[in-house]
C-alpha cells in the first residue's frame, strides 16, 4: 500500500530529490517578488526529509510523517517551511485517525488514502497561511493534485499518481496567470505577474519526485521539469 512505511520512505526520498534538484530555479522564482531565499529553504527541507527517512524506516507511516513535520519545522523555520511542516503534521493526524466517515477509512483504496492525507495537509496549510486556492500560493499546486486523486479513486494506482503529478505541475504553471493575495508577493503583485509562484513550483517538484519514486523510476536527483519563466 502506498501509505505503508516502505512505500512512504521511497516517496519521501523521491520528494527530497525533486525539491533539492529544483533549488536553483526556486531561488530564481522567489527572487521575482520575494527575498530569493527559497532555494536555501528548499535544500533544508530536502535534507530534513532525507535524514528523517534514514532514521525512521521501521515506524508506521503516520509517525514517519509526524517526524518529517517536526524535522522540517526545526530545519526550515521560514514561512514556507512552517507551512509545509503543518501539512505533514496534519497528514500524519489523518492517517492515524480511526477508520470511518470522519477518519482515514482503512478499507479505502490506496489513492483515496493518499488523497485524504493530502487534503488534510491542504486544509492545514490554508489555515496556517491564511490563504485559499486561487491566491497564488503553494495551495494552487496541491489542490489540483488532490482533486485528480479523488477523481481517480478506483483507477490504476500508478496511473492515478502520475495524473496527480501532472495536475500539480499544471497547477503550478497556471499560477503565472494569478494575482498574489498574501505575503510579500502581494505587495509586489505587478512584479509577480507572468511568473510561476515559487511555493507552487516547490510542491510540484516534490510531488513529482515522490511519484517518480513510487513508480519505480528510481532516484533521479530532479523531476526533469522546469517551470515557465524560471531563470
Amino acid at each position: 500500500m502506498v501509505t505503508g512505511p516502505e512505500a512512504l520512505t521511497r516517496a519521501l526520498t523521491g520528494a527530497a530529490d525533486g525539491i533539492r534538484g529544483a533549488a536553483a530555479e526556486l531561488a530564481a522564482l522567489d527572487a521575482v517578488a520575494g527575498d530569493g531565499d527559497l532555494g536555501i529553504t528548499a535544500a533544508k527541507i530536502a535534507d530534513a526529509l532525507e535524514e528523517t527517512v534514514k532514521s525512521g524506516t521501521q515506524v508506521p507511516a503516520d509517525e514517519l510523517l509526524r517526524r518529517c513535520g517536526l524535522a522540517v519545522a526545526a530545519a526550515a523555520p521560514s514561512s514556507c517551511g512552517t507551512l509545509i511542516a503543518s501539512g505533514f503534521l496534519r497528514a500524519a493526524q489523518h492517517l492515524a485517525s480511526p477508520p470511518g466517515p470522519a477518519g482515514n477509512g482503512s478499507a479505502a483504496s490506496p489513492q483515496a488514502r493518499v488523497a485524504g492525507a493530502l487534503r488534510a495537509a491542504l486544509a492545514a496549510m490554508a489555515e496556517r497561511g491564511g490563504t485559499a486556492v486561487g491566491d497564488k500560493s503553494i495551495l494552487d499546486a496541491i489542490a489540483p493534485a488532490v482533486n485528480s486523486l479523488e477523481e481517480a479513486d478506483g483507477a490504476d494506482l500508478r496511473a492515478a499518481l502520475a495524473a496527480s503529478a501532472q495536475a500539480a505541475r499544471e497547477g503550478a504553471a497556471a499560477t503565472a496567470r494569478l494575482v498574489p493575495r498574501a505575503g510579500r508577493a502581494a505587495w509586489l503583485a505587478d512584479r509577480s505577474s507572468g511568473h510561476v509562484d515559487a511555493g507552487a513550483q516547490l510542491f510540484a517538484c516534490g510531488w513529482s519526485g515522490a511519484v517518480d519514486a513510487l513508480s519505480a523510476r528510481g532516484r533521479t536527483g530532479s523531476t526533469g521539469w522546469r517551470a515557465p519563466n524560471a531563470s
